[in-house]
């Protein structure tokens, strides 16, 4: 017996160092693995720009140092989209990390061999893509409509014996309910945003408008050290103006991330991806974004009303506005209650255009939850911006502060998410079993806005805008409710 335990024991011994010499080995293999992948990362990174400003510039078959600027410049702006591409292939990758980054690689890769249409259409198919993807199986009644059931379920029962103090204590537990419900606190967020630009609007109007030094002249603009640093850097590489806005216009960082922001709402309606992606809800996110972007837009307002600075554009006034200001009450109103569809001239802190672009970035990289599709994400967006202070359109602090504020904002933001929890349960109709009025009735708006966005003016945009807006409080009155349809409008 003695002898055979000692044996069993010995067998026992031996099992366990075969297993970790074994796993040893394994763990040697894995480091051999790892480290040439990270050795040919650095080298793929930092070896051609530093083979070319190794290079002699005085011999002339090789490259001279301004372009040695240039072409690392083009390497640099180059790598976000490769890392993209290659978290695309990674198939351990949560679903919605490998969709978000693949839609804003495509986007601007399209823009490389098509026009700016080329890359809005595809915008608009990823928005229509996603509104056929998520019709439910059972189109379910708003909570609006359901509160009015068992209400009128209520007075059935009790009849005659309610009385009126029953009556308003009543009224008050279905306005609560109702208030608390993701869908209605979003459309009334959607109000919230609205009332907001509006009387941003207005304000511009205002501030251009008593500005008296810039009617008929044009005010020294206060120094930027930010573009002064960006002025020397380009002269590095003898950057233009016109070169620039073509890389800018090359990269389209802003409908990039429209097509990212759709896929992000896809994957969150359709519960594509991991369990964190899986318990969001598509309406906490746009009451969560809508909430972002009304109060960003608020600061906006106060900011450049409180201190207003003079534009960096030669005769800003004279090309946007009347000049001189009309006497008359009511038409200085209507000036400033028609849309600035250009911009004003000292709506400067903070920057629009930076609150927009920043907002979108920040859903993109909150749904994806990938680090390096957030890093590549926000390194494309600030060379965005860049080009923007260089060309003097705004101060450095304007792009600055909206992309801070902004992203400040969201994150102070994120209970309303768990507050405005929608059920996860719902089934979705499959792609095959689509009918044709369906199509039809999803691809219309989808597309007319595409053809206002990209061949209509300035003008004609807003005012779809205002009708889109129109258009999806009639179904919700027509519907009883809060329709799948409305939320794709």
């Amino acid at each position: 017996m003695k002898e055979s335990s000692i044996k069993t024991e010995d067998l026992q011994m031996d099992n366990m160092e075969r297993n970790s010499h074994s796993q040893q080995q394994q763990n040697n293999a894995n480091a051999v693995q790892s480290k040439p992948k990270s050795c040919y990362i650095f080298a793929f990174i930092f070896l051609p720009p530093l083979l070319l400003y190794l290079c002699p510039s005085n011999s002339t078959a090789l490259l001279s140092s301004t372009l040695k600027v240039r072409y690392t410049a083009y390497f640099l702006l180059s790598l976000p989209f490769c890392f993209m591409a290659h978290l695309f292939t990674q198939t351990h990758l949560p679903l919605q990390q490998r969709l978000v980054a693949a839609s804003f690689a495509s986007s601007s890769a399209l823009n490389q061999v098509g026009s700016f249409g080329t890359c809005a259409f595809v915008a608009a198919t990823v928005v229509l893509w996603f509104g056929l993807s998520s019709i439910p199986l059972d189109h379910q009644h708003s909570s609006i409509a359901s509160n009015k059931a068992n209400a009128k379920k209520h007075d059935d029962d009790d009849g005659a014996d309610r009385t009126k103090s029953n009556t308003s204590l009543i009224q008050q537990q279905q306005l609560q309910t109702l208030l608390q419900d993701g869908k209605v606190r979003t459309i009334l967020a959607g109000f919230f945003v609205t009332i907001a630009l509006l009387t941003e609007n207005f304000l511009v109007w205002v501030v251009s408008a008593t500005y008296v030094p810039s009617h008929n002249d044009t005010p020294t603009p206060l120094q930027d050290n930010g573009r002064l640093v960006l002025q020397s850097l380009a002269s590095l590489a003898s950057f233009t103006k016109a070169d620039l806005q073509s890389i800018r216009d090359a990269l389209n960082v802003p409908w990039s991330l429209v097509s990212a922001l759709a896929t992000s709402l896809l994957c969150v309606e359709l519960h594509m991806g991991d369990d964190c992606s899986k318990k969001r809800s598509l309406w906490g996110v746009v009451l969560r974004a809508l909430m972002t972007l009304a109060f960003a837009r608020m600061i906006r307002g106060i900011s450049f009303s409180l201190t207003v600075l003079p534009s960096q554009i030669p005769f800003c006034y004279d090309r946007k506005f009347p000049n001189p200001p009309p006497d008359n009450w009511s038409e200085w109103i209507w000036v400033g209650l028609n849309p600035a569809t250009n911009g004003g001239c000292n709506d400067l802190i903070v920057s629009g255009h930076a609150t927009i672009t920043s907002l979108f970035a920040c859903i993109c990289t909150s749904v994806s939850g990938n680090a390096l599709f957030g890093i590549c994400v926000w390194v494309l967006l600030s060379v965005d911006f860049l080009v923007e202070m260089y060309q003097g359109l705004h101060y450095s602090v304007d792009m600055f502060l909206g992309g801070v504020i902004t992203s400040l904002l969201w994150k102070s933001f994120a209970h309303l998410e768990k507050d405005a929890h929608i059920g996860k349960n719902t089934k979705f109709v499959s792609l095959e079993h689509i009918s044709v009025s369906d199509g039809i009735w999803y691809g219309v708006p989808t597309y007319v806005a595409f053809g206002v966005l990209t061949f209509g003016s300035s003008f004609m945009a807003n005012g779809f805008i205002y009708l889109y807006l129109v258009c999806s409080v009639g179904v919700v009155v027509k519907n009883g409710g809060y329709s799948h349809y409305v939320q794709h409008l």
